[in-house]
């Protein structure tokens, strides 16, 4: 089967979010108060036409660019500073304007020529200002007008006129706002505006006569009246609106019927059907991305109806780094900017981290330690991982658990924890090489491992117990490479071992006997890279090596990490500071000077965004 030890991905864009598994992990980079942010109380985020992400917090505004955080904070004694330092929500408008939502400030209209701010602030006096310094969020209607969600009503802004236009709950009037305390306003793909309270369920605009449309929420909850406490609003891709309560969950509302379908009529799971949902986002791949509070981050994808579940894990520095996700946002590049309560911002990277990820987590069926030696795929498609003092992993990819092998001297167990190669001998068998305790062999069938001791076919020569490759010949031979001890060739049927080390007297014996990576490639030869006599050709007929290295001009170093054969019958290595080479059969020697070069994209105003570039390398054992 396939080798894939050294399989070289780089800013790949691997697979698919579309089929997310509940087991499927993603790798969050955590930004926080040590990177510049000015505090770990996420409230908002926004992404501007300049590529700047905006991060709203309960201690200031920041302005992202990849690199550096701007800070805004209130000054005192300039009022010409933000005017209060919780920021609740962003908006940049149709013109390329930003508004600043705060909770007791009121709003701000920021000035990118000047990094000043001017204020609009409620006065009971002045019924053309805001209803309220108490802002929950800003939109934008189709006409360019600004609506604010506020907890004394709604408050329409005409910027190009300076007219503030306020509405509220009447208690006589059924046409008026169900509630005047609005959590939330969202505008959809038509341009029809939707406001959700915290005591009246959600309500539709009619803009002909400036009138609501009131929709009651009906759920399991809804006898505390807890469903009709709206705290989301989101229009995705196709059109759907999703709705997210405070202790109701999330619910799908169908405009044309005007009734709401319940999360827990979706799917079977319940934390989502109860949760506080305080926001929802949608990715490139159609997958919904909820945020709950005290119940961390779900992803939903509608059309197959997968779900995963995200909490932080302490053991995890790339999960959450808070149960409590108050924003999503998804930027130009596709990537999701998460934001969260007392644990900053959470950025999940499209360009480079949509692929699956197998690591130690406080779960027992995790990966047992994140420092990988080897991998190999077996032929019934698990995945066996070399860790570093963590033992051997079995994984499902499928299921993406984790069976573990640890050394334990008290039983039948693996030789030892550093496993550093892995082959598969075609009779249900795995031959294990690892780094201090020799060799072993697992039987798949009856899941027995067994030492497999060198030194008593060779007892006159030293063995080094340090094992850095091991393979398995077509011809049923292994083959192991020691650091320290040269090269070995076990034949299991006859119990015969051949040992091959370097003889200073000799040039057609092995190079160096530290040996780092051995191939057989499809004709039939033997290659095996060392770690400080270059690369060392093996003739099976005359029992002799033919020498690649420094010394006779063949190869630029002397050093060789790893070799393999491409699907092409090119042969590579990797050198030390000699980049990657490949073997000119005609010139019978190594050429160097392959340059990948690798487009990649500074992240400069906020974008993550770079070009997929994948070179997969591999080899049959």
């Amino acid at each position: 089967m396939k080798n894939y030890r050294y399989l070289l991905l780089i800013l790949v864009q691997f697979c698919s979010l579309l089929a997310f598994s509940q087991t499927h992990q993603l790798n969050f980079k955590r930004i926080g108060t040590k990177d510049g942010l000015s505090d770990t109380d996420v409230l908002c985020t926004m992404q501007d036409s300049r590529g700047f992400i905006w991060i709203g917090t309960e201690n200031g505004l920041n302005r992202y660019d990849g690199h550096q955080f701007r800070k805004f904070f209130n000054d005192p004694n300039d009022s010409r500073s933000l005017s209060n330092n919780y920021v609740t929500n962003i908006l940049e408008d149709s013109k390329g304007r930003i508004w600043i939502a705060t909770w007791g400030g009121g709003l701000n209209f920021f000035n990118r020529e000047s990094n000043q701010f001017k204020h609009a602030v409620y006065n009971p006096d002045n019924p053309n200002t805001i209803s309220s310094n108490y802002i929950y969020k800003i939109a934008e209607d189709k006409s360019g007008k600004i609506w604010l969600a506020t907890t004394d009503g709604v408050t329409i802004i005409d910027a190009e006129k300076q007219k503030f236009t306020r509405l509220t709950h009447q208690v006589k009037d059924t046409t008026s706002i169900s509630d005047s305390n609005v959590s939330t306003v969202y505008c959809d793909n038509q341009g029809i505006l939707w406001l959700g309270t915290l005591n009246g369920g959600l309500n539709r605009f009619v803009s002909s006569d400036s009138t609501f449309i009131r929709y009651a929420l009906k759920t399991e909850l809804n006898r505390s009246g807890s469903g009709n406490k709206i705290q989301s609003i989101f229009e995705d891709k196709s059109q759907r609106l999703w709705v997210g309560t405070a202790l109701g969950g999330l619910s799908l509302f169908d405009r044309k019927t005007g009734k709401f379908q319940s999360f827990k009529e979706l799917t079977n799971l319940d934390v989502i059907a109860k949760s506080n949902i305080q926001c929802i986002n949608e990715d490139e791949n159609q997958n919904l991305w909820i945020g709950t509070e005290n119940d961390g981050l779900i992803l939903y994808n509608f059309g197959s109806r997968r779900f995963s579940h995200y909490l932080s894990d302490e053991i995890d520095d790339k999960s959450i780094s808070s149960a409590s996700v108050t924003t999503v946002l998804k930027d130009r590049a596709g990537n999701m900017w998460i934001g969260l309560f007392s644990g900053g911002i959470n950025l999940y990277r499209k360009s480079i981290d949509n692929f699956s990820y197998f690591r130690h987590t406080s779960s027992p069926k995790s990966l047992s330690n994140n420092l990988v030696l080897s991998i190999y795929e077996a032929g019934d498609g698990n995945l066996w991982i070399g860790t570093d003092g963590g033992g051997l992993n079995r994984i499902n990819p499928v299921t993406g658990e984790s069976t573990i092998y640890k050394s334990d001297p008290t039983k039948n167990s693996i030789a030892g924890n550093y496993v550093t190669s892995i082959a598969e001998d075609g009779k249900n068998s795995l031959w294990i090489g690892t780094w201090g305790n020799g060799l072993c062999r697992l039987n798949l069938k009856t899941n027995l491992f067994t030492k497999i001791d060198l030194g008593k076919y060779l007892t006159s020569k030293s063995i080094s117990n340090d094992i850095f490759s091991v393979i398995v010949a077509k011809d049923g031979k292994i083959w192991i490479g020691t650091f320290g001890s040269g090269l070995f060739v076990y034949d299991e049927k006859t119990g015969h071992v051949v040992q091959y080390t370097k003889d200073a007297n000799n040039e057609k014996s092995l190079g160096c006997d530290k040996i780092n990576s051995i191939i057989e490639d499809s004709k039939g030869n033997f290659w095996i890279a060392t770690a400080d006599g270059g690369v060392n050709l093996f003739d099976t007929k005359s029992n002799s090596f033919t020498r690649f290295n420094i010394e006779n001009g063949k190869l630029l170093s002397n050093v060789i990490n790893h070799i393999l054969e491409s699907r092409d019958g090119k042969i590579y290595v990797c050198t030390v500071r000699n980049g990657l080479n490949y073997f000119d059969a005609t010139g019978q020697h190594f050429v160097p000077g392959i340059l990948f070069r690798l487009k990649t994209t500074v992240i400069s105003q906020a974008s993550t965004s770079s070009q997929p570039l994948k070179i997969e390398m591999e080899t049959s054992g």
